[in-house]
This record gives C-alpha cells, sequence and structure tokens, in this order.
C-alpha cells in the first residue's frame, strides 16, 4: 500500500505543477510518462488528453463548492478521434 500511496501522491504533485506551468508542454509529459507509459508514440495522444485535463481542470473551478457537495459535477464534453 505504501507504494500504491507514494505512486498516486507522486503523480498528482506532478499534475499539480504541470497544470501551473504554461501551456501543455509540462503536462502533457506528464500524461504522457503515467498515463502513455506503454505506448510506442505517447505524444499526440498526451497532448490531446492535456488539452481535456485542462479545460476540466478550469471547468471544475468554476463551479460552486455547493453543487460538487451535492453531486452536481460539469465536465468538457469529450470528443472522440476518428477510427482508423
Amino acid at each position: 500500500m505504501q507504494r500504491v500511496g507514494e505512486a498516486f501522491y507522486g503523480r498528482a504533485q506532478a499534475y499539480e505543477a504541470a497544470l501551473g506551468a504554461p501551456g501543455e508542454g509540462a503536462l502533457s509529459d506528464a500524461l504522457a510518462r503515467n498515463v502513455y507509459a506503454d505506448v510506442a508514440a505517447p505524444q499526440m495522444a498526451a497532448a490531446a488528453l492535456a488539452h481535456y485535463v485542462r479545460q476540466a481542470a478550469a471547468l471544475l473551478g468554476e463551479q460552486p463548492l455547493a453543487a460538487l457537495e451535492a453531486g452536481t459535477v460539469r465536465f468538457p464534453e469529450l470528443l472522440h478521434a476518428p477510427a482508423e
């Protein structure tokens, strides 16, 4: 359990720092390392996920705490990439 906790808090710190950095580079890199570690070329997928995460963080920050406590949570629309 200690390893799980360390992994979680390490990633949380990396994402928090990346969200505070300008642009998508730091967030995209953190997501590529942690979400797409086993993907051959993770940057395209990580960049799209970074864009969504930044939108979600902004939208969550705009929502009143009372709404979140009541379970009313809004997230950005998820756009799916076309199938290949």
